[in-house]
């Protein structure tokens, strides 16, 4: 059975069941549409009759009579038809694929601007089905859920970034090294004329004169993989 197939075989068993009414089968639409043509010459008209009349309008659409939402003789062109059941499927699709694959909400928004009787279940039930979407969701996966390192003291832990200014050097100074304690976010900042080991550790010394050297520390360059740390 093809997915259009499940698609009208669950809408037909829900008109059976009285629980889906919006959607008249071909057979039971043209034939509405036959009572409306014979009601608007009528004379003797019912209250149901009434209602139907006021509810629908009949319009030639490509050469066919359609079912219309009724409007004002000053308001022609501002209209929704009312579809049947077996071009259902087909109206569906194409929206979805106009809309690059959209949800419900994409969906009913397409679809709104042009039919009347098109409800959210008949869409929800259509997007369950369709095979694209269903690949989508078996592919999304649980985001990696990083541990967060925690810092109980001051100084225990610290870390160093480096920050590559050779586009924009001032002077000599072409990197920029921020020493920070993971604990306060307390920070240090050094101008460096390059990123040498040499260079990054004469001016750790300096910093850890006036701090003490942490208990761990690790070093980066922004953009690149850690280059060194201790303890190892």
């Amino acid at each position: 059975m093809s997915i259009e197939e499940k698609f009208l075989e669950s809408l037909r068993s829900k008109f059976e069941s009285g629980k889906k009414r919006s959607i008249y089968p071909r057979v039971k639409y043209h034939d509405l549409l036959a009572k409306i043509k014979l009601l608007e010459s009528s004379e003797r008209k019912l209250t149901k009759d009434y209602y139907n009349l006021r509810r629908y309008d009949i319009f030639n659409i490509g050469g066919f009579e359609r079912l219309i939402t009724k409007v004002s003789e000053n308001d022609e062109g501002n209209f929704k038809i009312y579809v049947f059941l077996e071009e259902l499927y087909g109206i569906l699709e194409k929206a979805h694929k106009e809309t690059g694959h959209g949800g419900r909400d994409r969906m009913i928004k397409q679809l709104n601007n042009g039919y009347a009787n098109i409800s959210r279940d008949a869409i929800e039930l259509f997007l369950s089905l369709c095979e694209n979407c269903n690949m989508k969701k078996k592919h999304i996966g649980k985001g990696v859920v990083v541990k967060p390192i925690l810092s109980k003291d001051f100084n225990s832990r610290g870390q160093v970034d480096l920050m590559d200014f050779q586009s924009n050097p001032d002077g000599n100074y072409k990197f920029i090294m921020v020493f920070q304690d993971h604990l306060t976010k307390f920070c240090n900042i050094k101008a460096l004329t390059s990123k040498c080991a040499s260079e990054v550790a004469f001016n750790l010394i300096d910093i850890f004169t006036i701090l003490v050297r942490p208990i761990y520390c690790k070093v980066t360059m922004v953009g690149n993989s850690q280059l060194w740390s201790y303890p190892s």
